[in-house]
């Protein structure tokens, strides 16, 4: 037991770098670049991941922001096996079914609040509220790129 309560507990701590540092900096850094790029100013290295690394407050504030939606979610389906007893068990595994689309929905309409945060210099909630903005209008193309990326950088 000590084992994999070992493993899980590592597991944990890398997903929780990868979703609240690394992903945040590196599409922040990224996004950066291409917009130094885009205006005519020199891009490199140190000024893309310095304006990230000044923002990573507010990128991993939105990442929490992010992850806790999504972890009440769960804990409100766990709360409900576990008051109702086993006869909920069906109806917790219908309710994660049917919620799906709707975590689809904020993955996608949050997809872009790094370059939100880092581009136009605002807060975590700010660049939640401004990401779910700019894809009101292109939520597919948005989920295609979003799950492109999202296969590319996991095999990498």
């Amino acid at each position: 037991v000590g084992d994999v309560t070992a493993l899980v507990l590592y597991l944990g701590a890398v997903l929780a770098i990868q979703l609240l540092v690394l992903q945040p900096l590196g599409r922040a850094a990224t996004t950066r670049a291409v917009s130094d790029v885009y205006l005519d100013r020199p891009a490199g290295f140190a000024t893309s991941f310095g304006a990230a690394l000044r923002a990573l407050g507010a990128l991993a504030g939105a990442a929490l922001v992010q992850i806790g939606l999504f972890a009440g979610l769960l804990g409100l389906l766990v709360l409900l096996v576990v008051v109702a007893g086993s006869s909920a068990v069906a109806v917790a595994v219908l309710l994660a079914a049917a919620s799906v689309p709707l975590i689809v929905l904020f993955y996608v309409r949050w997809w872009v609040a790094p370059q939100a945060i880092v581009i136009e210099r605002v807060g975590p909630l700010r660049g939640l509220r401004r990401s779910w903005e700019l894809t009101r209008r292109s939520f597919w193309r948005t989920l295609w790129l979003a799950l492109l990326l999202t296969l590319i950088t996991s095999i990498a």
